[in-house]
């Protein structure tokens, strides 16, 4: 069984589906909307109470997308970023 956890520019949460085997990488691009590649730094996601391992993708022309923060914020703690506000 696979989990996506599908996030989306603009939006605070992810859409999670879940899944009987692991997705096609066709899949992958079809849900993200153009070519696909992996985000290199990324083997793990704190979701449901408990880290998991996983694997990110992100569209491989990202030049003209907007800002994915909630991705962002998701990746950061992963490799090793911490955030100061105020």
């Amino acid at each position: 069984m696979a989990t996506l956890l599908i996030f989306r520019p603009h939006q605070r949460e992810p859409k999670i589906v879940d899944l009987d085997a692991r997705p096609w990488m066709a899949d992958v691009d079809f849900v993200l909307g153009g070519a696909a590649e992996k985000v290199p730094g990324f083997f793990s996601i704190h979701h449901a109470g408990a880290v998991h391992r996983c694997v990110a993708y992100a569209l491989c022309d990202r030049a003209n997308q907007s800002l994915n923060v909630a991705a962002t914020i998701a990746w950061a703690p992963r490799c090793g970023a911490t955030w100061a506000w105020g």
